[in-house]
């Protein structure tokens, strides 16, 4: 079930393609039982229970003195060590970003806002903004698309219609540090957000209102007269630049050629008249190998399917040594680890329990099998190279391929193997 067509009147994909910010005003009482319950409509009680990460951002708006300029992520930076309740006194918004342990049904939103963008586990996120009155966040842009929903407190949402970059993948403000790849995605020029004020518009949000904003659009709240709760959930999948560089990545590191180290390549020529043809000689070898190698690596982009770039990133997602950190679908090629070490706990009449310890891991990891599945895990601990799920159905043709499928995801998962894109 689409979790935001009651909300918007519009199925979520299609919400998510929208180009500009889409607002929807009604009263808060169509919005879901959850989100006027609890922690989010009792601040008190959200700051004594909240024991997650917490940021912050500047108090009423006004000219910083000179050299204590906030500088932070879009404003906002992250504080540890200190009450929420006392920097709400001191007239800060605060930023609550991991609601789960406090309230469950966010992430139970956020799985099926997942499920129906088609995007992996763990891509939306949400989190809580506490404005005290007149704090907020300065003129800037989110790397993501996001929702926004007003809960409590009557709030000025100021921003630029259409968007300073098409998918940016980066946040950006005048008042905060230069992203890592700030010079690839603005390189053709960068908004001033001072000089975009002339076509700002300005929403004003009462409980109920919600919006959709695309990456991108610029935005500031700091105008607001009254305590006000924002619920807002960020939504993060990977790039398709992740995919494809991910699965490029794995791809080409099975070539011991692209594994080498790149010696010579950034030495500074030292040739003398008398050694120039050795100099010439040692270019043109370099130049060829490079040739050759964009030639593999190319034919390696060409080979690569949606599967590869979804697999691959899955397979970078998984975290040996922990359960369940991965997607939910298994793999169809696994490599054993051979730092991970497995002792039999006890051996019943129909089952058999093990416990794993990973080599980084401070605990052992305990799972059960059915008895019958034991000599499968003794077949894999004995494996030295990968191992796929159609090649243990021919050397076990007593089980099914759903279950060989089942078992060897299990294994992984306590970290005993180790999940490989490549089929």
């Amino acid at each position: 079930m689409d979790p935001l067509f009651e909300l918007f009147d519009e199925l979520a994909p299609r919400l998510f393609r929208r180009a500009e910010l889409h607002v929807v005003h009604g009263p808060v009482g169509r919005f879901p039982s959850w989100m006027r319950a609890g922690v989010l409509t009792n601040i008190g009680q959200l700051c004594r229970q909240y024991q997650g990460p917490l940021e912050v951002a500047r108090g009423p708006s006004s000219l910083s003195p000179a050299g204590l300029d906030f500088i932070g992520s879009g404003g906002q930076v992250r504080v540890s060590g200190t009450r929420p309740e006392a920097l709400l006194a001191l007239g800060l918004t605060l930023y609550f970003s991991e609601l789960g342990a406090v309230a469950p049904a966010t992430i139970e939103f956020g799985r099926a806002l997942e499920r129906v963008l088609g995007v992996p586990r763990g891509s939306a996120a949400l989190g809580l903004f506490v404005n005290a009155p007149g704090s907020g966040l300065p003129m800037h842009h989110d790397s993501h698309d996001q929702l926004f929903f007003q809960l409590s407190g009557n709030k000025k949402f100021t921003y630029v219609p259409g968007r300073a970059s098409e998918h940016p993948a980066i946040p950006f403000s005048n008042d905060s540090i230069a992203h890592t790849h700030f010079g690839s995605v603005y390189e053709e020029g960068f908004p001033e957000p001072h000089a975009l004020e002339v076509n700002a518009q300005t929403l004003e949000l009462a409980p109920g209102s919600c919006f959709f904003m695309p990456a991108g659009t610029l935005h500031r709240t700091l105008e607001q007269t009254e305590l006000c709760v924002s619920l807002t959930v960020a939504v993060r999948p990977p790039a398709k630049v992740d995919l494809l560089l991910g699965a490029l990545e794995m791809t080409l590191l099975r070539d011991s050629r692209f594994r080498a180290p790149s010696y010579g390549y950034f030495a500074e020529s030292t040739a003398t008249d008398g050694d120039q043809a050795e100099e010439q000689e040692r270019a043109r070898r370099q130049h060829d190998e490079l040739d050759e190698l964009r030639r593999d690596m190319a034919q390696a982009l060409d080979g690569l399917d949606p599967a590869a770039l979804t697999s691959a990133w899955r397979a970078r997602q998984h975290r040996e040594g922990v359960l369940s950190k991965h997607e939910g679908r298994p793999f169809v090629r696994y490599l054993r680890v051979p730092s991970t070490r497995v002792r039999v706990l006890e051996e019943g009449r129909e089952t058999v329990r093990y416990a794993v310890r990973p080599a980084n891991s401070p605990e052992e990891l305990g799972f059960e099998l059915a008895k019958e599945a034991a000599e499968v895990v003794e077949h894999v601990l004995g494996t030295h190279r990968a191992i796929t799920v159609i090649g243990m159905c021919e050397a076990f043709e007593q089980f099914e391929e759903e279950d060989i499928a089942e078992l060897l995801d299990q294994l992984c998962r306590v970290g005993l193997l180790r999940p490989l894109p490549h089929r």
